[in-house]
């Protein structure tokens, strides 16, 4: 799956790891604290990823996903 995003992303020439460690981080900060504020300052310090291009990421891990599942 991560091959097939890679493919896609890359014909657009967009930083995908940047992505991915972004969305990481996000999730990986709520999931270890109980107050959903926590992301608020990875979310305003990564402003620049908060775009079209993540929501184009998105759908596209959903739909490579809901064939897997």
């Amino acid at each position: 799956m991560a091959q097939q995003l890679g493919q896609y992303f890359n014909r657009q020439a967009v930083n995908l790891e940047e992505y991915q460690e972004f969305l990481w981080e996000v999730l990986q900060a709520e999931e270890e604290s109980n107050d959903p504020a926590v992301v608020y300052p990875i979310l305003e310090r990564c402003q620049h990823l908060l775009n079209d291009t993540l929501a184009q990421l998105l759908q596209q891990y959903a739909a490579l996903a809901s064939l897997l599942w």
